[in-house]
Formats: C-alpha cells, structure tokens, sequence
C-alpha cells in the first residue's frame, strides 16, 4: 500500500514539474517541493530499479550489476548532495556570500571616503538565510563628525547592495 502512494505522490510530483510551474516556485516553497519529489523518488526508485536489475540478473547471468547498480545509485546521490552540503556549511559557518564580496567592498570604500570617517574595522558579514545577508562593522569617526548623518548614510549604503541588516558601531 505505501508503494501505490508514493506511485501515486511520483505522478503528482511529475505533472507538476513542467518549467513554468517550477520557475514560479521561490525560496522555502522550492525546497519543499525538490525535498517532497526527493522522498517520493526515494519510495519508489530504489524497489523499481532493484526488481529491474533483479530481472537482468536472472536473465543474463550478470551478478555484477547489482553492485555497479549499488554503486551508481551512490555517486548520483553524493552529486545531489554535494551543492546542498556547501549551501548549508557556508550558512552554518558565517560565510560571507560570494555574490556579495565585492558589493561589501564597495560599500566599506564609500563609507571610508565620507567626511568624517577615520576607519572602518571589523567589517563581518554573512547570510542568515538564503538572499538575506546581515552584518556589523566598527566605523571610526572623527572628533566633531555628525555622528547621526554618518550612521544613517552607511546604513542606507549597505542597504542598498543587499544587506539586510546593516548593525554599524560608531
């Protein structure tokens, strides 16, 4: 019984991949949907393949298949894996997103070259979750600066390329 649901899941999940349909998909729907299509394959893949090899080895004699069907159901899924993985190691790790390194260095520079700004120090940003970029940096004022002009213009600043959740510390 479980094998006609996830057939039946297998059909659903099918119909509902034409291009358009998973082009409109964003974000956490995305991924519920590729993580949905993923245990439906997983339901009814391995038996389907494995009653096919079965039958191939019953008839040509060829034991050797089970195993190199083994092993190429494994390197599929370590290649599936393997982008999800440094997805998730760069979130975890505090990473700063690759498409924002030279937008941020472009924004430390602006704000370097404001009046009133000695330094900018400390300057960490990171995706907090996919295409939500944050992050703090220490900005160095000279004595007499308009400290609340500086503030506010560095945060419209970061703001503007992507970041979210500019946290800036004069």
């Amino acid at each position: 019984r479980p094998l006609v649901w996830a057939a039946c899941g297998l059909l659903v999940c099918c119909a509902a991949l034409s291009a358009p349909a998973v082009a409109m998909l964003q974000g956490a729907a995305r991924l519920s949907f590729f993580g949905a299509l993923g245990r439906v394959l997983v339901a009814v893949g391995p038996p389907l393949a494995e009653l096919v090899v079965l039958v191939l080895v019953r008839l040509t004699g060829w034991c050797w298949l089970d195993g190199a069907w083994t092993l190429a159901v494994c390197a599929l899924t370590l290649r599936a894996a393997t982008p999800v993985l440094f997805a998730a190691s760069r979130l975890l790790l505090h990473r700063t997103p690759p498409r924002m390194r030279d937008p941020l260095e472009w924004c430390i520079q602006k704000i370097l070259a404001m009046e009133g700004v000695a330094a900018c120090t400390d300057a960490h940003f990171w995706e907090l979750a996919p295409g939500e970029t944050v992050g703090t940096m220490r900005v160095e004022v000279l004595p007499g600066a308009d400290t609340q002009h500086i503030l506010r213009t560095a945060q419209d600043i970061l703001i503007a390329k992507g970041v979210t959740r500019p946290t800036l510390q004069l």
